[in-house]
């Protein structure tokens, strides 16, 4: 509740008023001396407030009476003295205070009296309190003694405070960044006693629960700093209070902050320019960032999800080359406190020299021999890498030869070398080797497939490589002045298998087969129709036959004296005879061909005309 008096203000009948009132005038009756002026006498009110019954601690619905008692400590009187206005919280008032005025003289004293009772607000905030301001028309000495106050502890109910603690990583106070874990926090009361130590859980949160109500509790961080001073916290009956504490980033106690146990070098081990380290560091939590850090400089740094290895550059090597220097592993947690660790090491930038043997833009084939010669006395280690960047040969230590089996590839080859030194310098070299490790191309070879031959056969082919074709031959075959020309015979009838085998520059083969079919048998022929024998013609004759063979018959001819004059591809194999062509004497015979050209010829017929 307020109060407030409004009231006619009066103008004071004073000897000041009345100088003020002459200059108004414009009188010239005043001098005004050059002399300072002595400060003018004031009164100085002072004002408290007793609450009767007094007691310890109150209950909702006491009864009180509140006795103001105001002082006047100045030197002056005070005129129009009053109840200039004021508040309290958690009181009922059975009647409002008076708005009387009064004139007080130096060293007196008046009281003002009035009842209420202890409200359900009271034991909600745990207190009643108030505050009331007196003021006069005279002047005030000092104003910081005008008001009284008053605090009536009213317990029973109680609350609970929630804590949240964040590291302020952004320097913004939002509570929204992520919380602090394993924080000790502490409650006191007014009086500065210990309600209770709680500890911030995995999402940097604490209760803490059943807690008086009251507006003058404090909490305090062990081990962090804060980036404010913590306020008083109000604690409400039935509810919870929710504070947020900013903890300065990286201001945790030595529990808190991440242990690099080691930084992945040996005191005095040979640098690079590139190194490449495995440091070993552990948090209660986690460990969200590294750097690694050069003689003070930062070479790089690395965030979560940090990889097991850490590559950096090293800051100005030429500066640092052939010098001692430390190398700090730095670990950050998610709270920005730190943990470090240094190792002090001997820089060496300069890379290996070396030359390889075959060089790049040479054949290879099958399994290669490479040789690593112009090497610089440091060096620890060949690797030589293909074009998916897989290893495929390496070597370390003399007589620094690598063996590859490039079987199974073909075509122009990307490969990298590198070479490295005993302090991890490098020098690469990238090129294309062609790769041939294929047989010849054949693209022809005679007799067509499934040809029907006779005995010795004649047989070619044709093949081309990018290396060039060295040779070609056939198994159980005979070569001839030609090149690429064999012969060979086959053992038996039906299909027969010419094997060629081609072979390039390189060593590398192809194997190709022909398969024939072999047919030495002649076919069979019979004659099925014909004039008798030395029989007289007259007239036109017709003579017919059969014939058969595995593979086919290709035609049957008729010779007469022996000269062919007709051929039949047909079965049923018919021909007709006019002795007037011929003669008066003149044989006839018939011929029969299989399609491997074996040949059958039947017996001669002789007639007359």
């Amino acid at each position: 509740m307020s109060f407030g008096a409004s009231r006619l203000k009066r103008i004071i009948n004073t000897p000041l008023a009345h100088v003020a009132a002459a200059i108004l005038m414009g009188s010239t009756a005043i001098a005004l001396s050059a002399t300072p002026a002595l400060a003018a006498a004031l009164p100085d009110l002072r004002v408290t407030i007793a609450v009767g019954p007094a007691q310890t601690a109150y209950a909702i619905g006491d009864e009180v009476t509140f006795t103001l008692t105001v002082t006047n400590a100045g030197d002056a009187t005070a005129l129009g003295a009053r109840l200039e206005g004021g508040r309290e919280d958690g009181i009922i008032r059975a009647s409002d205070p008076p708005d009387d005025r009064f004139d007080l003289a130096p060293g007196e004293q008046h009281t003002i009296t009035w009842d209420g009772t202890v409200d359900r607000s009271a034991a909600v905030v745990g207190a009643a309190v108030g505050a009331w301001t007196f003021a006069n028309d005279a002047g005030e000495a000092n104003q910081a003694d005008n008001t009284g106050r008053f605090r009536l502890l009213v317990p029973g109910l109680t609350g609970g405070v929630t804590v949240k603690t964040f590291a302020d990583i952004l320097g913004t106070g939002d509570s929204r960044q992520r919380g602090t874990s394993g924080v000790e926090l502490t409650l006191t009361d007014g009086l500065g006693g210990t309600v209770g130590t709680v500890t911030t859980d995995a999402t940097g949160i604490a209760q803490f629960p059943g807690v008086p109500a009251g507006d003058q509790y404090r909490i305090a961080v062990t081990g962090w700093q804060l980036t404010h001073e913590a306020g008083r916290v109000q604690v409400k009956g039935g509810s919870t209070a929710s504070v947020q504490l900013a903890l300065v980033p990286g201001s945790g106690p030595a529990a808190a902050r991440p242990t690099v146990s080691s930084t992945g070098l040996t005191e005095g081990q040979l640098l690079g320019h590139f190194p490449r380290l495995r440091p070993a560091y552990a948090d209660d939590v986690a460990v969200t960032k590294v750097e690694v850090l050069v003689e003070g400089v930062l070479a790089e740094s690395f965030l979560a999800p940090i990889p097991a290895e850490l590559s950096f550059a090293l800051p100005n090597p030429p500066r640092l080359h052939d010098t001692d220097a430390q190398v700090t592993v730095r670990a950050y947690d998610a709270d920005g406190n730190t943990g470090v660790r240094s190792t002090r090491v001997h820089v060496d930038v300069l890379a290996p020299e070396f030359t390889l043997t075959p060089a790049f833009g040479a054949t290879l084939s099958g399994v290669v021999s490479f040789q690593a010669t112009g090497l610089s006395p440091d060096v620890a280690k060949i690797l030589l890498r293909d074009s998916t960047g897989a290893v495929v040969a390496q070597a370390d230590h003399a007589p620094w030869t690598l063996s590859w089996d490039s079987r199974g590839r073909n075509g122009d080859e990307f490969m990298q070398v590198h070479v490295f030194d005993t302090a991890d310098n490098a020098s690469f070299g990238v090129g294309t080797y062609y790769i041939d490790n294929a047989g010849p191309r054949v693209t022809a070879i005679t007799p067509g497939t499934n040809a029907l031959v006779r005995g010795t056969v004649r047989t070619t082919i044709t093949a081309s490589d990018s290396s060039g074709v060295a040779s070609a031959s056939v198994r159980n075959g005979k070569a001839t002045a030609a090149r690429f020309t064999w012969t060979v015979t086959p053992k038996a009838q039906g299909p027969f298998t010419i094997e060629w085998t081609v072979t390039d520059r390189l060593g590398n083969r192809t194997v190709a087969r022909r398969v024939v079919v072999n047919d030495t048998v002649r076919p069979t022929l019979k004659v099925t129709k014909a004039p008798k024998n030395r029989a007289k013609l007259t007239k036109k004759a017709t003579i017919t036959a059969s014939a058969a063979d595995r593979n086919g018959v290709a035609r049957v001819q008729l010779l007469v004296n022996g000269k062919v004059v007709a051929t039949d591809t047909k079965a049923g194999y018919a021909f007709t005879l006019n002795p007037k062509k011929y003669g008066k004497k003149f044989t006839v015979q018939l011929r029969a061909y299989d399609r491997a050209g074996n040949v059958t010829a039947g017996s001669k017929l002789t007639y007359r005309r």
